[in-house]
Order: C-alpha cells, then sequence, then structure tokens
C-alpha cells in the first residue's frame, strides 16, 4: 500500500481511500500525508465537516486551491 501511496502521490490529485471498518485506512493516510508539504485533508467522518462541505461544496473546492 505505501508504493502505492507514494506513486499517486507524484502528481497533483484528489485521492479517496475506502475499505472495511478498523483496518488502519487513517491511520496509514495520516502518515503518510505527514511527509507531504503541502498536503489537505479532510475527515468528512465528522458530521460537523460533512455537513459544512454538503451545504456550500464552494468552500471546499476553495480550500482545495
Amino acid at each position: 500500500m505505501d508504493a502505492w501511496l507514494k506513486a499517486v502521490a507524484a502528481k497533483p490529485q484528489i485521492t479517496h481511500v475506502s475499505g472495511m471498518r478498523q483496518t488502519g485506512k487513517t491511520t496509514l493516510l495520516r502518515r503518510f500525508i505527514a511527509g507531504i508539504d503541502p498536503a489537505v485533508s479532510f475527515d468528512l467522518q465528522d458530521l460537523v465537516t460533512l455537513r459544512r462541505y454538503e451545504d456550500a461544496p464552494e468552500d471546499w473546492a476553495a480550500e482545495i486551491e
């Protein structure tokens, strides 16, 4: 998985990681993005964050840019 993430990070893009619960996705990504500057991460499992971007998707786009 680390090799795939390094290859993906070689060019700017949006990456979505999904999978079964409690398999280490969040831990993997937090460790991985710690070494990337700049890196932007959004925790869409946090309902406040999710609702904020659902209500105003243009805010999300502006933050990414």
